[in-house]
């Protein structure tokens, strides 16, 4: 009978305890970019280099396994490093047993929704020479 009951209550267990691991994500997603865009923007204002520039905000990118692009006033990349779309924890590998592959939209399918950076609003609202951070849900969180 104990065996019955711990069958039938298994799989709402699991879904409370997976709640409980995802409810922190969105606030991590909005301080990884508001972190790395911060750290991003000390980079771009203390280097003149480009090479210089590149590899400290590859770094960044990699640090904070997120996608920092850096664009001038006029809507240029003048950085775009992508380390946002790697899995690589053991927590990732756990949830692709149970949930399968997730087929979400990658960073580039999005890019080519959106449209050219320098025209989306919030690339024309942001700030000139501060970090802004804004996120937005579409079958895939960007920020």
């Amino acid at each position: 009978m104990v065996a019955v009951i711990a069958v039938a209550v298994a799989p709402q267990l699991l879904l409370v305890a997976w709640s409980q691991v995802d409810r922190n994500v969105p606030g991590q997603l909005w301080r990884t970019a508001r972190d790395s865009a911060a750290e991003s923007a000390r980079i771009v204002a203390a280097e003149s280099s480009s090479l210089d520039r590149q590899a400290k905000l590859d770094a960044i990118a990699l640090k904070y396994r997120a996608r920092v692009r850096v664009i001038d006033s006029s809507g240029n990349i003048l950085n775009d490093s992508d380390y946002g779309d790697r899995p690589s924890s053991s927590f990732d590998r756990f949830e692709t047993f149970f949930l399968g592959e997730q087929q979400s939209h990658s960073l580039a399918e999005l890019d080519g929704e959106l449209g050219a950076i320098g025209e989306r609003t919030e690339v024309r609202d942001a700030p000139i020479d501060q970090p802004a951070t804004s996120c937005h849900f579409v079958g895939l969180v960007y920020c």
